[in-house]
């Protein structure tokens, strides 16, 4: 045997090797491809699938679908939007039902809370400061939490007169 039959049959070993395992690579490609499709947030599918419905829409009125194929894909596309909008709707509703209750405490309370414009935290009315990022909060409406100036008599946000609240 020489070299060069040696190269051959090793290159067709190769190559029927490469051939063999295409079809397992496809699976773990297309199992990879639908595992990080359902990572996709219900927001971000939602948007996906309203605009492959503008480009059916599109293609329909240009006559590149058949009406058969653009009306059931059109009910399959709007069938996924209504299931993505009806999710995102029960996601919100379960964040606003866990917050609320500690809003409707805090009401019943008497106590007021307005957020800190430089880091959104959570303050009462009447601090100075804000505990997380330390932002002077006198100059924040007592009610909206506007930012203000220390000129300014009445809040630009709520009209609500600038000086209550604050310590002298």
């Amino acid at each position: 045997m020489d070299a060069g039959s040696l190269l051959v049959g090793l290159s067709l070993a190769l190559i029927a090797a490469v051939a063999v395992a295409d079809p397992f690579q496809r699976v773990n490609r297309n199992a990879r491809a639908k595992r990080q499709a359902s990572r996709v947030s219900p927001e971000t599918r939602r948007e996906q699938v309203l605009l492959a419905l503008r480009d059916l829409d599109f293609d329909f009125h240009t006559s590149k679908v058949e009406e058969e194929d653009y009306l059931s894909l059109r009910r399959h596309l709007m069938a996924e939007a209504a299931r993505l909008s009806d999710t995102m709707d029960s996601a919100r509703a379960d964040l606003e039902a866990k917050i609320e209750p500690r809003g409707l405490a805090r009401r019943a309370q008497g106590i007021q809370v307005v957020l800190c414009q430089a880091c959104g935290n959570g303050v009462q009315a009447g601090d100075r400061f804000c505990a997380r990022c330390g932002n002077r909060l006198d100059l924040q409406c007592s009610v909206c939490g506007l930012s203000r100036h220390e000129v300014d008599n009445f809040c630009a946000g709520c009209g609500s007169p600038t000086h209550l609240g604050e310590e002298g």
